[in-house]
């Protein structure tokens, strides 16, 4: 390694401990790729804790050649440490964008693997113990994730033009992908995962009010309830086509419905149309597509709305400690690729698999609003491209931090 490049590393030495996430990973790929001996990579694995790990990766970078600087700096990118790499090559945009379309294929089908959060970085430091600004998130399973997938449908039945009965809700292809990786996504933030498929209205209540009644929540620091469904804006379509509302979907684990979650964070992601109406946008309507892939994810065939004509509109519950992430505004449809799942749950996914470990969850929210609203499908029907505009509300009182790989 030539002196230049072992002074920077020396220089940076503290800013590389305090901001490398997950050095096991880091020595697999250096060994990997021949800049470690198999008696280094050892040296490395023998160490007790993660900051002792780092510094003994620190230690023998510097001993192991011309192409060990760039190799590290390439591993510290490939193992999702774009902060750290930022420190050896700070002219180098690392920071990785949120993507200019959406859907896209490759964000949408990628591996999962969440980052964690580094015990010297500054989000911990100031967050993990300070109970008066920060929910306490420190357990090794944090709570439990319940997952209420409903894809097919067989009601509510209309007549067709030939009078004949049949389900006016079609099937939602491409929600198995949503649940699949919503599971991975939530199992990697250290929750346990509960899956449940195809419930009519009654069985959606008769779940959570199980759910509600469990001991388990005693010991829990959070609550995660991801519904996946038909809906409108009076809420969510159980598979007979009873609608459940969102307001007695979070009412079950209120403060008073749910004791053993008082005051823990509550958070509830719903994937399902509020309504029937389109956003059409306005200029976003020009424009030609810009490859074979983009034209297949972008065609009406393969994005599908989540809706039904809605009835009554419904309030929203504004109960303290809970968080509400819906996939688009009152009176909308919501987008669903037949292939690859929903555009607001795939973006939830993209964005917390690589942000959790160093941004609040107002903040992550905000930039899966962002990547579902560069989303767009051609409506040959309107003769317009369809939007799509996620939001969410919250009744929070603190901040609340994931700090994956982080526990007491």
């Amino acid at each position: 390694m030539d002196t230049q490049d072992r002074e920077t590393l020396r220089k940076n030495r503290i800013n590389l401990r305090d901001n490398i996430a997950d050095p096991d990973a880091v020595n697999e790929l250096l060994y990997e790729r021949e800049i470690f001996t198999e008696a280094m990579k050892q040296e490395v694995e023998a160490q007790t804790t993660d900051i002792k790990k780092i510094i003994k990766i620190l230690d023998l970078v510097p001993r192991r050649g011309r192409k060990a600087f760039d190799e590290f700096y390439q591993i510290l990118l490939d193992t999702k440490n774009d902060d750290a790499a930022a420190f050896l090559k700070p002219t180098r945009p690392t920071v990785e964008e949120l993507p200019l379309d959406w859907p896209n294929e490759n964000a949408m089908t990628e591996e999962i693997k969440v980052i964690h959060c580094s015990q010297t970085s500054e989000v911990y430091r100031e967050n993990w113990n300070n109970s008066m600004k920060t929910y306490s998130m420190k357990k090794e399973r944090r709570g439990r994730a319940v997952i209420i997938n409903n894809k097919v449908f067989n009601g509510p039945l209309t007549k067709d033009e030939d009078e004949v009965l049949r389900c006016a809700l079609p099937t939602r292809d491409g929600t198995d992908m949503d649940k699949d990786r919503l599971k991975v996504l939530f199992e990697q933030l250290y929750f346990d995962v509960v899956v449940h498929g195809d419930k009519t209205g009654q069985e959606i209540r008769k779940a959570l009010e199980k759910e509600k009644m469990d001991q388990y929540h005693q010991t829990a620091d959070c609550f995660i309830l991801a519904i996946l469904s038909h809906g409108t804006q009076a809420g969510i379509y159980g598979v007979d086509g009873d609608v459940v509302s969102v307001e007695d979907i979070t009412g079950y684990f209120g403060t008073n419905s749910c004791p053993n979650l008082a005051g823990k964070p509550k958070i509830f992601f719903i994937q399902a149309c509020q309504g029937e109406g389109k956003d059409l946008g306005g200029a976003a309507s020009s424009g030609p597509d810009t490859s074979d892939v983009q034209d297949s994810m972008k065609e009406m065939s393969l994005n599908q709305p989540d809706a039904k004509r809605e009835s009554s509109e419904t309030k929203i519950a504004t109960m303290r400690d809970i968080l509400i992430a819906f996939a688009t505004h009152p009176g909308f449809i919501s987008l669903r690729n037949t292939r690859y799942g929903t555009w607001f749950i795939q973006a939830v996914i993209w964005v917390f698999q690589r942000y959790s470990h160093k941004e609040e969850l107002s903040s992550l929210l905000r930039k899966v609003n962002y990547v579902v609203s560069k989303g767009k499908t051609f409506d040959k029907k309107e003769e317009s491209h369809v939007l799509q505009a996620a939001r969410y509300t919250t009744s929070f009182i603190k901040d609340f931090y994931f700090f994956p790989g982080c526990h007491e």
